[in-house]
């Protein structure tokens, strides 16, 4: 089995729309821990999700992330990807992943990813926020200005209950110039948004839609 690594900095490169995905061929039941948050959606009309792709089967039962300068380890048992665009300009907006963690390691993983919010200020120019989104505890850090093309912010959100973790990354698309304009306007969508998604995690998730094929890591 081939070892991923995965580094959650805000310079990091994420493949948001075209990605190198394994065909479905049998795999483990869904787990419904992580399926029943897939169909959270927008209250904008035009805030969509685009697609829905499961990780592979063979893919490793953890994953790196960077904290304080330091690789670190937590565990994911089983996990999806759910792509969010603005459907009237075809452009992507948030790269959201819901993740199961390992229910044993699921308080050091919490801690783990916390800590590299936390950490992350020191090596981007980033500002970190803690809130508690409709009961919800959400970690994130944002840069001060728009990126055009690459990630505004990166946000993590911990469903204690089913020891899932779901991660959010808030993309400026440049086909996305008519709905954020500048950094006040991402603001704007970026907060809704989490008070959306917030809001059906704490009544237990949606209805899920149709899972496509798995998908690989970025």
């Amino acid at each position: 089995m081939k070892k991923r690594s995965e580094t959650y900095g805000m310079s990091a490169v994420l493949a948001l729309v075209s990605v190198g995905c394994a065909a479905v061929h049998g795999g483990p039941p869904a787990d419904a821990h992580v399926t029943r948050y897939l169909g959270c959606r927008s209250s904008d009309p035009n805030l969509r999700i685009v697609e829905t792709k499961r990780l592979p089967p063979d893919a490793p039962r953890f994953r790196e992330v960077a904290v304080g300068g330091k690789t670190q380890r937590v565990s994911v048992l089983d996990g999806y990807r759910v792509l969010y665009g603005f459907e009237d300009v075809a452009a992507a907006f948030a790269n959201v992943k819901v993740e199961r963690s390992d229910p044993g390691a699921y308080a050091a993983d919490k801690d783990t990813l916390i800590r590299m919010q936390q950490t992350m200020p020191s090596t981007d120019k980033v500002a970190y926020r803690h809130l508690v989104l409709n009961g919800i505890e959400t970690h994130g850090v944002d840069k001060p200005e728009l990126d055009v093309g690459g990630i505004v912010g990166s946000y993590v959100v911990f469903l204690d209950a089913d020891q899932a973790v779901v991660s959010l990354y808030f993309v400026n698309d440049r086909k996305a110039a008519t709905k954020i304009s500048d950094i006040r306007a991402y603001q704007l969508v970026r907060d809704r948004f989490l008070d959306d998604l917030t809001r059906c995690f704490s009544a237990g998730g949606g209805n899920a839609p149709a899972s496509g094929p798995p998908a690989d890591r970025p």
